[in-house]
């Protein structure tokens, strides 16, 4: 849609952000907390709007009231909406604060982060989502295959590439190659994810590998992993530890020498480019925009999905050469350092808030990010 700017680019413009709350968990909060660190959110005067509070139901439900009150006086002090959208739930609690942002003539982003493209186009009331696309001034995706995607199903709307951002890491000390090997899980242990079918694989890899050791970072299916773990007879082997974040977290993606994550329908999962900035050898699997970030045998390894031999073949792999390891564990950390660091991504934020008043386009559109490669 093409509608009178409430104000040019320069001044900048004000920017309204829709996203879940800093206490929230998941991978959208996660980046919006990175947004909030960058000189962007600065300049463009970004006021967060919280739509998801804590994981309890009540705090649910009264954030997203919450922000209802505020969200008419919110609106009318900014000139862009900026709304950050998985799927399912977060379509229903965002959708009457885009009415309102359309009935108040604001420019209105919609920046998605699906799990696959059927858990929104496909599990969304279709008069909901033609409503979303009837409203957006710009779609905001996570890599080229999603922008694909959206082209394909929403025709005319204008779609532009942000990557996620991720915080630098400190380089950490060497992994010694004799240390039991440590890999690592991180994401709701939901059957999408796969960490059932990673548990089964970890059975055959103990067979030659009696010291490896897995751990499951994420809520969920805590229960039934702890279950199916005893049932496979690597309870022992395995670690279960629920929602862990900050530090916690941190220090597991220090220990680990892996991170598998053999999902069946991703966006572009934070936990890869989190394994990858720690420089870890990451082991998942070709499903949204994973391919756009991971190639396979140079910054990571790429397995079917619901293939558990293949899993397993990789662990492997990975374990008997700890050089190829290490190899691919800097690939990775060179992709998410030069692609994916917060610096860039500010910088083509702003060009996109900027272009909604030049041109009404995307200044640019990124390289994906496993074409960048390092000099």
């Amino acid at each position: 849609m093409n509608r009178k700017p409430h104000s040019t680019c320069s001044p900048l413009p004000r920017v309204l952000v829709v996203a879940p709350g800093a206490e929230a968990r998941g991978g959208i909060a996660s980046v919006v907390r990175m947004h909030r660190s960058t000189r962007t959110w600065k300049e463009f005067s970004c006021r967060l709007l919280p739509t998801l509070g804590s994981s309890s139901a009540p705090a649910k439900v009264l954030a997203a009231l919450w922000a209802y009150i505020r969200a008419p006086l919110a609106l009318m002090r900014c000139d862009i909406a900026h709304f950050h959208i998985a799927a399912g739930s977060s379509v229903l609690r965002k959708t009457p604060i885009v009415w309102l942002a359309s009935l108040l003539a604001r420019k209105i982003v919609l920046h998605f982060h699906c799990a696959g493209p059927e858990s929104l186009f496909d599990a969304t009331p279709q008069p909901l989502l033609s409503f979303l696309r009837s409203r957006a001034d710009l779609v905001i995706v996570l890599s080229p295959w999603w922008k694909k995607e959206f082209e394909r199903r929403w025709p005319n709307v204008c779609v532009a590439v942000l990557p996620n951002p991720i915080a630098p890491v400190a380089a950490s000390r060497e992994k010694s190659a004799a240390a039991a090997p440590e890999i690592l899980f991180v994401g709701v242990l939901s059957k999408r994810k796969g960490y059932d079918l990673l548990l089964a694989a970890m059975a055959d890899v103990i067979h030659e590998y009696p010291a490896a050791r897995l751990s499951l970072a994420g809520d969920g299916e805590v229960a039934i992993a702890r279950s199916a773990a005893r049932r496979l007879g690597i309870a022992h082997n395995v670690r279960i530890c629920g929602w862990i974040a900050g530090d916690e977290l941190q220090d597991m993606y220090r220990q680990a020498q892996i991170l598998c994550l053999p999902s069946y329908a991703e966006g572009v999962p934070l936990a890869v480019l989190d394994a990858m900035a720690h420089g870890l050898a990451v082991i998942t699997t070709p499903v949204g925009g994973i391919p756009d970030l991971v190639v396979d045998g140079e910054n990571g390894l790429l397995v079917p999905a619901g293939n558990q031999t293949a899993v397993v073949h990789a662990i492997v792999r990975l374990l008997r050469d700890p050089e190829e390891r290490a190899r691919i564990g800097e690939a990775g950390r060179q992709t998410v350092s030069e692609a994916h660091s917060v610096a860039r991504v500010s910088h083509l934020l702003r060009e996109i808030y900027c272009g909604m008043y030049t041109r009404s386009a995307v200044v640019s559109e990124p390289e994906p990010a496993s074409h960048i490669h390092p000099a």
